[in-house]
């Protein structure tokens, strides 16, 4: 069979796929360039949508997040399950949680409330900002529903950490369809009853039998207020309250089910535009607290926080190119992250993992989000964001066996009271945080207030090091046995919860490099000797690491070759010991760190098991068991979705195929595209803006690039051939890079022709910048000229200007 024909086969089961699949395709092979590249439109063939997504809405910094699933229902409570802040601070709100559903019809109905059963479908407004849609098709018509969260002026912004904020809901008639009588919307109050779990497709858990709300209610003309006369509803018409519904309204499944009780009865009039407007305090408030958002209207309120938002966005690095998605990923995250964000009556602005369910710290993966918001101009939010990292004194000590540390001066870990599990990796990427950030923004101030904490750490990593030498044995000159993950650890042949994962030296080296790379930045004296400690790291964990991976079993690859397998602890010898962590927190991580290089034999080897082993390939599109053995699929991981080292290590191999397949699996099936949150797994726990942020890092390293082995700037680097079609723009501003701003514009004029504009950075020189243009038709670049000097490219694709400053205006021919 020709390639060609292969190319054709491939195209129309494509097609086929994506239409089955609700996504959308190039309209004809005539417009697709062959071979296939990795598309957006591929991945949304391959990967079903996330099941019942849940959009998280609430203000900046503030600890209270409504929550507004896929068919509309409304949960809003307080998790004081993780952290003894919450338990502390949040102790009076037990019985406050507040969950309505919502039903239309003659009679209320509220079966399927935890199933997606296509009657719904959510959406984000207003440039994918957190302002919600659910078209909702019931008894007949059509219904939108509109939500979005505000503080009392309509702001994104509250006026203080503990300041009311409110959801306004708007239910308005699209389609009346046919009869006389007025509609009927339904809305039942109960105490809180989801639950959010890893297990997939249980991801979201509604209790059968929902809960009283915690305070007798009753109806106080449009207002439904308490047994204190706090307003807990607010409805822009009267409604009829039922504290019981009587019996030619009820039935055996409402009673049996406790959904009978505490019901509001709204009518809609049956004709177009027909509508109601709810509020809904998060906590019950005060009359007084709640006249001012009453006396702003919906459309106001929503203008406004539209603007809010914006302005947020607007701060940041700007992204605009040919694929309105990723535009949008881009600019969603922002208010993700500070929705995710909460405050704290002593000052703490802490950056959790998601709302509702990860309400604490995990610091590792919570500096993935903040290199992002820092690569994105953000300084005044990532200093805060750290600043409880900073007090040694609430510091939770290094995880221990009670044998393995000397010490735990030194070590970085969040503070005790927002921790829910402490990490060993912990140390390091707090480390590689603090410098990263003074590496990008240069803050001086920050760095003199930090460095006695950094070198504080270093010396820890040095000590623990020393110890691990003068006992022996295999972890000699590495860090000792440590946590590495929340759970016990209880796979055939794991040993226990602690023990010398590569995890851990990854990141603890990571941190230790990137300071040292700061010191050198500022010629600190002491500079010199902890590049002797980061150069003895590295050469040490590579000489233990070979010998371990020595003893490891072998597995044959396609083509016959034998493959060592490469462990993810020192003491493991075989695959019956894979945990569903030997993925995430296994070996790819080291080519990411630098303990090796990623195109390192081990890397290679360690992809390979991935990609061509045993359980290559064996997880679901739609759904995976988290406790299985790790696979990926499209370059994407079966569990830990953001965790996709993989998809890095293509990165900077320079596969440029293979990680596009990966970044754009991970943009269509690590995201709802309904609501575009980030999902822990294939459909388990959501909310996750970190998932966000690791797939607008892997975009970001496509526009700009900060070359690890040279002192330059990639531009472009293993990005889509698509966005130079004629006609297509890429343009960047104000990027954050170790050399200051940079910004620029691609723009494509003709077939073979294409133009930019670069403004290099002002602060730091760079002593090169390399932009990359791939053809559409793979045609090697001919011409080029910089500021009208005639130049050779660097290669077929590439173009490398020796220290750029200024204004560069690049064009090219192919």
């Amino acid at each position: 069979m020709s390639s060609w024909f292969r190319a054709v086969v491939l195209w129309i089961a494509v097609v086929a796929v994506g239409r089955a699949a609700g996504g959308q395709v190039v309209a004809s092979a005539t417009q697709y360039n062959w071979p296939l590249e990795p598309s957006f439109e591929q991945a949304v063939a391959r990967w079903p949508d996330m099941e019942r997504p849940i959009a998280f809405l609430g203000c900046k910094d503030h600890p209270d997040e409504f929550a507004v699933m896929w068919n509309g229902n409304l949960s809003m409570f307080t998790n004081t399950d993780r952290t003894h802040a919450d338990r502390v601070t949040f102790r009076e709100r037990a019985n406050l949680g507040l969950q309505v559903s919502f039903a239309v019809g003659e009679k209320p109905d509220f079966q399927g409330r935890d199933v997606e059963d296509g009657t719904t479908q959510p959406g984000l407004l207003d440039g994918y900002r957190p302002i919600v849609e659910i078209m909702i098709r019931r008894a007949g018509a059509v219904i939108r529903q509109e939500a979005f969260a505000t503080d009392e002026r309509g702001s994104c912004l509250a006026r203080a950490w503990n300041s009311p904020v409110f959801l306004r809901v708007r239910f308005t008639v699209v389609e009346p369809g046919a009869g006389g009588p007025p509609i009927r919307l339904w809305a039942q109050l109960a105490k809180n009853h989801i639950r959010y779990r890893n297990d997939t497709k249980a991801n979201v858990r509604i209790l059968p039998i929902a809960p009283l709300y915690g305070q007798k209610l009753r109806a106080d003309g449009q207002q439904l207020v308490d047994s204190e006369g706090r307003i807990v509803m607010y409805a822009s018409q009267s409604f009829r309250f039922h504290p019981q519904l009587a019996d030619a309204l009820n039935s055996v499944a409402l009673r049996e089910l406790q959904l009978d009780k505490n019901l509001v009865e709204l009518s809609l009039a049956r004709q177009a535009g027909a509508a109601v407007e709810l509020v809904f305090p998060f906590l019950p408030a005060q009359r007084e607290q709640v006249a001012p958002v009453l006396r702003m209207g919906h459309d106001q309120a929503r203008q406004s926080l539209r603007q809010c938002w914006s302005d947020e966005i607007g701060r940041g690095m700007q992204v605009q190119l040919p694929e309105a998605h990723l535009n949008n990923l881009w600019r969603f995250n922002v208010p993700l992250t500070f929705i995710v964000a909460d405050s704290y009556p002593n000052g703490d602005r802490v950056f959790k993992l998601s709302p509702h369910h990860y309400e604490a710290y995990w610091p590792t993966p919570m500096t993935e989000g903040l290199q992002e918001l820092g690569q994105r101009g953000y300084f005044q939010e990532v200093a805060a964001y750290l600043e409880p990292f900073l007090d040694a004194d609430r510091r939770r000590p290094v995880p221990n066996t009670g044998r393995s540390f000397m010490t735990t001066k030194g070590f970085s870990s969040g503070p005790t009271e927002h921790l829910d599990f402490c990490w060993l990796s912990d140390n390091g990427a707090i480390l590689w945080a603090v410098a990263e950030y003074y590496l990008l923004s240069r803050d001086e101030a920050f760095l003199k207030r930090w460095l006695p904490s950094l070198l504080a750490s270093l010396e820890w990593i040095a000590r623990e090091r020393q110890n691990t030498r003068l006992k022996g044995g295999l972890d000699a000159g590495l860090l000792p046995a440590g946590r590495a993950s929340d759970v016990s650890l209880t796979a055939p042949g794991v040993r226990s919860e602690q023990a010398n994962y590569v995890w851990s030296d990854a990141w603890n080296y990571r941190g230790l490099a990137t300071v040292t790379k700061v010191l050198e930045k500022i010629k600190h004296p002491d500079a010199p000797p902890w590049a002797r400690e980061r150069d003895d790291y590295r050469a040490t964990f590579q000489k233990i690491f070979r010998q371990v991976t020595r003893k490891t079993i072998r597995w044959i690859d396609p083509s016959g070759q034998e493959i060592p397998l490469v462990p993810w602890e020192l003491e493991q010898t075989n695959a019956d010991s894979l945990h569903w962590f030997y993925l995430d927190s296994g070996p790819l991580v080291l080519g990411l760190m630098g303990l090796v290089d990623p195109d390192d034999e081990l890397t290679t080897w360690a992809l390979k098991w991935f990609t061509e082993g045993p359980d290559s390939d064996t997880h679901f599109p739609n759904w995976s068991r988290f406790r299985d053995r790790p696979s990926l699929r499209y370059e994407m991981a079966s569990a830990e979705i953001g965790c996709s080292w993989n998809v890095y290590l293509r990165f900077l191999r320079n596969e440029r195929l293979k990680f596009l397949e990966g970044f754009y699996s991970l943009v269509a099936g690590g995201v709802s595209r309904k609501v575009l949150n980030g999902f822990e797994h294939r459909n388990a726990v959501q909310g996750m803006s970190i998932v966000n942020s690791i797939m607008n890092n892997h975009l970001r390293n496509m526009l700009v690039f900060e070359d690890e082995a040279g002192p330059g700037l990639h531009l472009l680097r293993n990005s889509p051939s698509t966005w130079l079609r004629p006609g297509q723009r890429v343009q960047v501003d104000r990027a954050e890079t170790y050399f200051g701003r940079v910004s620029y514009l691609v723009t494509t004029t003709a077939a073979d022709h294409v133009e930019a504009v670069i403004e290099a950075p002002s602060r730091e020189a760079p002593e090169w910048i390399r932009l990359y243009l791939y053809h559409p038709q793979y045609k090697p670049l001919r011409v080029v000229t910089v500021n009208g000097q005639t130049m050779m490219p660097a290669g077929k694709e590439a173009i490398e200007i020796p220290r750029p400053a200024g204004t560069l205006k690049v064009v090219a021919h192919f």
